[in-house]
């Protein structure tokens, strides 16, 4: 199944909105207020984020990229030991 970055997205749509229509992203501007609104909501809403995640849309999240980083390196580390190369 393909998957859609919502977040990615939305980070798009606020950085359009803003450079090429004239919104004002400052944090105490009404103009982009919903759109952080929504990004506030659906970072502190995992039940969201798992409804997201069962229609194929990605929201990932800090923690969700942090893990992601971790289980890279666990696997380049993994590579190295394996093919004799120590990754001290």
């Amino acid at each position: 199944m393909n998957t859609f970055n919502l977040k990615k997205m939305t980070m798009e749509l606020g950085n359009a909105l803003s450079l090429e229509r004239g919104f004002n992203p400052a944090p105490d501007s009404n103009d982009l207020k919903p759109l952080r609104d929504f990004t506030r909501w659906l970072n502190e809403t995992p039940e969201a984020q798992e409804v997201l995640f069962m229609l194929g849309v990605e929201w990932p999240t800090v923690l969700d990229t942090r893990k992601k980083a971790s289980e890279d390196r666990n696997t380049t580390n993994i590579k190295e030991t394996t093919n004799g190369k120590s990754n001290m």
